[in-house]
């Protein structure tokens, strides 16, 4: 299988044509005809449905895509790191976080470090916390930040902090005032809810618990998304602090939850690669940073109710 094979798979996914993607690859089309057979051919799978004007990945090509852009993933970083070497930059920090920890307070972690470390290449990457891990276990991070402990033996761990869930909702809405909220006070309300589909969270457990029914139209798996939605209309939800804090500026307030619901954030680190120095120096930012960031809900609902 060549690479010349895989650049071309994903140019005919991102376009839908062959004729497109041959363009992209500045070859004619008979040539990219025949390297996307020789490609389906070494595989073993009929990738695409071919009808008159598009190619249309089959069920076998949508988990076949999903792979590649793994596996393509890791090829450009390697063509970084090269470039990296060329230039003489050997200092370079892979990060990884889930949304809510790369939309908060790691941003402004990076942006001072970086300032700091002139000669330092640092990479970013937003990504759900399972694909943080799976980053982690193939050794392609040197940090990422989950919100859950790593289970594979080949990955280390560091419970960073825990933060407190609370309701945010508009600055207008009829709970805004409230100096916490319940689950009955949600009785009702239009909820965007966070998990993923088929699962029972905490936080459904709670409201199951004290019979309350949301209405729960929408859902989504990330508590920036969420907040998002909120911002636009879509009723109240349960995110973490951190998350909460940096929408304010959008017309969102947040109140502490009772019961208490707490988010966890950790450093999950890959054992099959030696911590470096620069490693180590930004991870000691990121705790220092968190320090003084941690404080109750209940602190901050307080404060922002004294400025309305």
């Amino acid at each position: 299988m060549r690479i010349r094979q895989i650049e071309l798979f994903r140019l005919i996914v991102r376009h839908g044509t062959l004729t497109a993607a041959a363009d992209a690859l500045s070859i004619t089309q008979p040539a990219a005809s025949k390297l996307l057979s020789q490609l389906e051919s070494r595989v073993g799978l009929e990738l695409f449905e071919r009808t008159r004007r598009r190619l249309i990945l089959t069920r076998e090509g949508e988990v076949y895509a999903a792979e590649v852009e793994r596996a393509w993933e890791s090829i450009q970083r390697l063509h970084r790191t090269a470039v990296d070497i060329r230039q003489l930059k050997f200092g370079r920090l892979n990060i990884a976080a889930m949304p809510s920890v790369a939309g908060s307070f790691l941003p402004s972690i990076v942006t001072s470090f970086s300032q700091k470390k002139k000669g330092v290449s640092i990479s970013v990457h937003a990504r759900t916390s399972e694909r943080v891990h799976e980053w982690a276990i193939a050794g392609q991070i040197d940090i990422g930040f989950t919100h859950n402990r790593a289970t594979h033996p080949q990955v280390s761990s560091e419970l960073l902090t825990r933060v407190q869930e609370v309701c945010v909702m508009p600055s207008s809405h009829r709970l805004a005032g409230r100096q916490k909220i319940s689950p009955k006070d949600l009785d009702g309300e239009q909820f965007v809810r966070i998990g993923d589909i088929g699962d029972v969270t905490e936080a459904d457990q709670v409201f199951l618990d004290a019979g309350v029914s949301r209405k729960l139209n929408l859902e989504t798996p990330m508590s920036l998304v969420a907040c998002d939605l909120v911002a636009n209309g879509a009723g109240v939800s349960l995110v973490d602090e951190l998350t909460a804090g940096s929408y304010r500026r959008a017309g969102l307030v947040y109140r502490p939850f009772v019961p208490t619901l707490f988010s966890e954030i950790w450093c999950v680190r890959p054992k099959m690669l030696r911590p470096s120095g620069i490693a180590e120096e930004f991870l000691a930012a990121v705790r220092s940073s968190i320090s003084k960031l941690d404080k109750p809900a209940s602190k901050a609902a307080d404060a922002h109710q004294t400025s309305r």
